[in-house]
């Protein structure tokens, strides 16, 4: 029995990363997407992460930025902190679960663009999203105005 717990560890580890794959799929050429993950709902990093955002949702959306708060426990999509907790597929989907905080940002090509140990004000979030070549892109044909 004790042979095969590291056997199921690696087998969590890879169903974790195949189902949070599975599930961002979804946003791929069509939002930016920005994990955060917490140990719990009530850490202090989480809130002051989602008041940031809230502050500018409009920024948010010309960015075209969806947001995952990601938990041990569960996950919930966007920035309001009323939205009830959904289960993940599998038990084993959190995948940091060594680290207290860790906000993610991922682009529209699916790739990990930037990783901070810590939250994220909105501005300096936007301005790393506003380097990117797509986002650049998006500005030059006019689609959306820079702030």
């Amino acid at each position: 029995m004790k042979a095969s717990l590291p056997l199921l560890f690696v087998l969590c580890f890879f169903l974790s990363i195949a189902v949070k794959a599975q599930s961002l799929e979804k946003h791929r050429w069509q939002h930016r997407v920005l994990l955060v993950y917490t140990q719990t709902e009530q850490d202090d990093p989480l809130h002051k992460q989602l008041r940031s955002l809230r502050w500018n949702r409009e920024g948010m959306t010309e960015r075209k930025l969806i947001v995952y708060q990601v938990f041990p426990s569960g996950y919930k999509r966007d920035v309001m902190e009323k939205r009830p907790m959904k289960e993940y597929d599998e038990q084993c989907s959190f995948p940091n679960s060594n680290k207290r905080f860790e906000v993610v940002l991922i682009g529209l090509d699916g790739t990990v663009k930037e990783r901070w140990p810590y939250w994220v004000q909105a501005d300096a979030l936007f301005e790393v999203i506003d380097q990117m070549p797509m986002r650049r892109q998006e500005l030059e044909d006019g689609k959306y105005k820079r702030y």
